[in-house]
């Protein structure tokens, strides 16, 4: 286990592999005080945390939360907080571990940037508040989606936690296949298109790409944090 904050504080910094997966790592009091940061940012330790909404998913819910997606003051790019809980042999909570995950740079996410369904066909990652967190197009990325009614396939995937795929037309006309998928934690939907003209060939793999990209996006930024929390607590 690691005793001590300065011990934190060296595991942190000795990992290379956490920097090119997480942006900023922070080490919380039980109740939410910064007591590590990496990298180090002058007058950041010891500031009271307790109202940011991925401290108190873990304080009042006891599991890990992934924040609202916020813009970087110093960056100007979107990202997020995910906060997991550290817990004693009791199953006390003793602290907090947060990771900033850079949404327009992050590694984890670049295969749902990059991967094409089809020739055409794209995913996107669509927010509970209806805000845009990742899409192709990056301009929209932060921006609110359109409003309820232009997009029904959409509006089942975020108002009836509907999951599966529905034929359909989007706000931009286009007809086509939608695929949605909930992640967990986040609360966030994952959304597939695939045109209509090219969608008989491309169904299955359709499918089989939003299983995939679920399962290697998000979920491996968190397992990355759960790990460093088993050091804290081993």
């Amino acid at each position: 286990a690691l005793k001590s904050d300065k011990d934190a504080e060296r595991y942190f910094r000795d990992a290379p592999i956490l920097s090119t997966l997480i942006d900023d790592l922070y080490l919380f009091s039980a109740e939410g005080v910064l007591l590590v940061d990496w990298p180090i940012a002058s007058g950041r330790r010891g500031l009271d945390m307790t109202e940011r909404d991925y401290i108190q998913g873990v304080i009042q819910n006891g599991r890990t939360t992934v924040s609202k997606p916020i813009l970087g003051k110093a960056t100007k790019q979107p990202m997020v907080v995910i906060g997991v809980p550290i817990r004693d042999g009791k199953g006390q909570l003793i602290g907090i571990l947060g990771g900033v995950v850079n949404l327009q740079k992050s590694r984890l996410l670049e295969p749902l940037f990059t991967t094409k369904i089809g020739q055409t066909g794209y995913f996107y990652l669509v927010g509970p508040e209806r805000l845009t967190i990742m899409h192709p197009d990056r301009t929209r990325v932060l921006t609110a989606i359109t409003e309820p009614g232009v997009n029904p396939a959409l509006d089942r995937a975020l108002n009836e936690n509907f999951e599966g795929t529905l034929e359909g037309v989007n706000s931009r006309g286009l007809k086509g296949l939608f695929s949605f998928k909930r992640l967990p934690y986040s609360g966030w939907v994952l959304a597939a298109v695939l045109p209509s003209v090219e969608a008989l060939a491309a169904v299955d793999a359709l499918r089989l790409r939003v299983i995939l990209l679920t399962a290697t996006s998000l979920m491996l930024a968190i397992a990355v944090i759960v790990l460093i929390v088993r050091r804290f607590t081993r």
